[in-house]
C-alpha cells in the first residue's frame, strides 16, 4: 500500500461532530511514494466526497512542525488555521 486516507463523513459525522462537517482523520503516504502527488490526489478526492455528501466544511488536524510538507499541502488546497494547541511532555528520571 502506497498511502491511504481515512475520513469521517456523512450523517454519522454530522451527528458525531455536531456540525455539517466532514473530517479527514488520517492521511499518509509511505516514503517510497512521496513527492508524486499521491497525498494531494487522496485529499482532493476526500474533499470532493465531502462536498458530494453535502458538507459545508472539511477539517483535519496536523502537527504544525511536520517535516513532510503536510501544512503546505493543506494550505494550497484552501485549508486555514482555525485553532492551535500545545502539548506538554514530562520525562521521568531513570529508576535507580
Amino acid at each position: 500500500m502506497a498511502g491511504a486516507v481515512l475520513n469521517d463523513m456523512g450523517p454519522a459525522a454530522v451527528h458525531h461532530l455536531g456540525r455539517n462537517q466532514g473530517w479527514i482523520g488520517l492521511l499518509y503516504v509511505r516514503r517510497p511514494w512521496r513527492q508524486r502527488g499521491l497525498a494531494r490526489a487522496l485529499l482532493t478526492h476526500s474533499l470532493q466526497q465531502a462536498r458530494a455528501l453535502g458538507h459545508a466544511l472539511a477539517g483535519l488536524r496536523v502537527d504544525a512542525e511536520n517535516l513532510t510538507g503536510a501544512v503546505r499541502l493543506y494550505e494550497t488546497l484552501g485549508f486555514t488555521v482555525q485553532k492551535t494547541s500545545v502539548i506538554y511532555h514530562r520525562a521521568y528520571p531513570a529508576a535507580a
